[in-house]
């Protein structure tokens, strides 16, 4: 009673052939013909842009950014450091999986200047990062 399949363990920039096989109750098989398909190759996300302002009460920093339009979707990770340069091997400060989320609070501790950079990550592992910004409280 099947008559569609969705393969969805696929790799990127990759051939797949396919065949149907039927089996009846007596054991006896027919093939159908091969078909065949290759996925698209897998680019990285665009970067979205990053903003931020020091809160009212200068306790936190609010970081806001454009929407991503990546497909494969997978995150936002924002990272901090305390000089310029932020990289994903710095300290990361959240991860956020929904796609509409555009903006999030940082506190930091005592007077600071802090670089920020989020960087956009899709389902198979590649990123982009932002514009990097620097705030001081």
């Amino acid at each position: 009673g099947i008559s569609s399949y969705t393969d969805t363990t696929l790799a990127a920039n990759t051939w797949y052939y396919y065949r149907v096989y039927v089996i009846d109750s007596f054991g006896f098989s027919a093939a159908s013909n091969v078909d065949s398909a290759r996925t698209e190759v897998n680019t990285a996300p665009v970067p979205v842009v990053l903003a931020g302002t020091l809160s009212t009460d200068s306790s936190s920093f609010r970081l806001s950014w454009t929407e991503s339009a990546e497909e494969d979707f997978a995150s936002y990770r924002i990272y901090r450091r305390t000089s310029p340069g932020v990289t994903i091997n710095d300290p990361l400060v959240a991860i956020l999986n929904n796609r509409g989320t555009d903006n999030t609070t940082d506190f930091v501790d005592g007077s600071a200047t802090v670089y920020y950079k989020i960087f956009v990550f899709d389902r198979h592992g590649l990123n982009a990062g932002s514009n990097e910004i620097q705030l001081t409280k």
